[in-house]
């Protein structure tokens, strides 16, 4: 069970909603590199003024970033521990663009964000078995 409250009831229809929102938010990325080149892909504001992978996540019930109320990273750096009541959502967009925007396994994508699929065992944060992972997973659907 997640500590995060996920909603495991969601309706179709909102993981619908959801994915459209994480595919808009593909073209828009792929519109910025476009337009202004892959250099500035990393440092972008959303050109439509939303973030639409946000706005995803919220619907799958994915708690919000709250690193700058909580004053987390200070806090990290002052104790050496990150502060339990503290949620970035850093990671869960270098998985977006792994699974996403590199391999298009967006329903994967959405199952791990939902913590109906999990990860394999001892997998860490090695890029290489990440890459693997992805690769093994047949078929991914856009």
């Amino acid at each position: 069970m997640s500590k995060f409250n996920l909603k495991p009831d969601l309706a179709q229809d909102q993981i619908a909603i959801a994915r459209k929102l994480i595919l808009m938010q593909v073209e828009e990325n792929q519109w910025i590199k476009n337009r202004f080149g892959e250099e500035h892909h990393d440092n972008w504001s959303p050109a439509s003024g939303w973030n639409l992978l946000d706005v995803a996540l919220d619907i799958l019930g994915w708690p919000a970033d709250n690193t700058v109320e909580t004053n987390a990273c200070e806090r990290a750096n002052a104790t050496g521990v990150w502060p339990e009541e503290s949620f970035c959502r850093d990671w869960i967009w270098n998985l977006y663009t792994e699974m996403v925007e590199q391999f298009g396994a967006v329903d994967v994508f959405i199952e791990h964000v939902r913590e109906t699929r999990k990860f394999p065992e001892g997998m860490g944060d090695d890029i290489g078995a990440m890459d693997a992972y992805l690769a093994s997973i047949k078929n991914p659907q856009c």
